[in-house]
């Protein structure tokens, strides 16, 4: 089978399983990252005692070069992939590992940025914003050798990078309003996707739980008129998704936008279920809608009846990645068999809520999420037997 075959999404079988993207780090990825830059993972958490702090330090006084860095991650990414393949999952990812953080990856690749200025460890936007090179090529290129499937990579939207990097007290000399900022990121987010597909990556996933948490009314409180900031949201990714369509003539690749209540630290960030926010996310012109289920705060499959995918799939989060029990797989495919009184079994794909390890210091541990992912490829596994044709 040719390496584009394997890579086709016409192989893949009925109710495909995929990761959301990243994956726990092990404490020695952490040690490694901080060998090379303390500020890599300054906002690191866990607490150590003293004896293996005192290793660190006498670590970072022979610190890690780029290369060091890279030939201890590329170790671990190879054995991540293993993971997911014997978990059975067939679409992968390579965890997010390389990333100090999920937006920061974009703001170290960009000029503009003044790096740690927010807790520590938060960058924001100071001087107008440029983009000379491709952000994500080391992470592209590793996986399109070292992967021999699907995968998939993941980008923050403007919007999401606008709530988290920009700063009415910093930013507002050179972007007096998010939405100046916003309308900058748009071609540069673009720009970058188009870069990977135009490389071979077949799945670019678009995040943004702060779209998602407008479902919580205390969250919406934050930002004045509801409907402005949903339509700022859903027309910026818009506008990033029209520059990859007209710009990309590959024959096969897909588009994702993934919507969670901000997970982090197996705590959740909002409640509410999607009807507030539906129509309109159903109008932004992706492939795939990644969304959460196995949580309470998310509500119930009812929200979908009615809904009109077309082409489009539901990646449905079946796995809860905050709590540590791994549950039974035939508990969890019973409650998803009531999805089908909504979604039929062609536009259905599983997936975890959200990524394992939404904080590049979440503590859950790769043997929980290992034992996850193989309860999802169960569920889909049981799911194959009853409803194939």
């Amino acid at each position: 089978m040719s390496e584009n075959s394997l890579r086709s999404f016409n192989t893949l079988p009925l109710f495909p399983t995929a990761v959301v993207g990243s994956l726990p780090r092990p404490l020695w990825v952490l040690d490694a990252l901080q060998m090379y830059s303390k500020e890599y993972v300054a906002n690191r958490r866990e607490s150590q005692p003293d004896w293996e702090m005192n290793i660190l330090n006498r670590q970072q006084e022979s610190p890690f070069s780029k290369a060091d860095l890279n030939e201890t991650l590329n170790r671990g990414i190879d054995y991540v992939l293993s993971m997911q393949k014997m978990a059975g999952v067939d679409i992968v990812s390579d965890g997010e590992w390389r990333r100090r953080s999920f937006t920061e990856v974009i703001c170290a690749g960009l000029s503009g940025f003044e790096p740690d200025i927010l807790n520590g460890f938060v960058s924001i936007v100071t001087s107008k914003i440029e983009r000379k090179n491709m952000i994500l090529e080391d992470e592209a290129l590793f996986l399109l050798r070292n992967c021999n499937g699907l995968f998939k990579m993941a980008l923050p939207t403007p919007f999401l990078l606008s709530h988290r990097h920009w700063s009415q007290k910093h930013s507002d000399s050179v972007y007096p309003r998010r939405e100046d900022f916003i309308d900058d990121l748009i071609p540069i987010i673009a720009q970058e996707a188009v870069d990977l597909i135009r490389l071979g990556v077949p799945y670019i996933q678009f995040d943004d739980p702060g779209l998602c948490l407008l479902v919580d009314k205390n969250y919406q409180s934050q930002f004045g008129d509801f409907y402005e900031e949903l339509d700022v949201a859903t027309s910026s990714l818009n506008g990033v998704i029209s520059l990859i369509r007209e710009k990309c003539d590959q024959p096969e690749f897909r588009l994702g936008l993934h919507l969670c209540r901000a997970h982090r630290k197996r705590g959740i960030g909002g409640v509410g279920d999607y009807s507030s926010i539906l129509d309109e996310v159903l109008q932004i012109d992706v492939d795939q809608y990644l969304l959460e289920f196995s949580v309470a705060e998310a509500g119930e499959y009812e929200v979908l009846e009615g809904i009109n995918l077309g082409g489009k799939t539901i990646g449905l989060g079946i796995i809860d990645v905050r709590t540590e029990e791994v549950r039974d797989p035939e508990i969890i495919f019973r409650n998803c068999e009531r999805i089908f009184e909504f979604i039929e079994p062609t536009k259905l794909w599983l997936n975890p809520d959200c990524g394992f390890a939404p904080g590049s210091t979440n503590p859950i541990p790769l043997t929980e999420c290992y034992r996850k992912l193989k309860c999802l490829s169960e569920v889909a596994l049981m799911m194959r037997e009853k409803y194939s044709p």
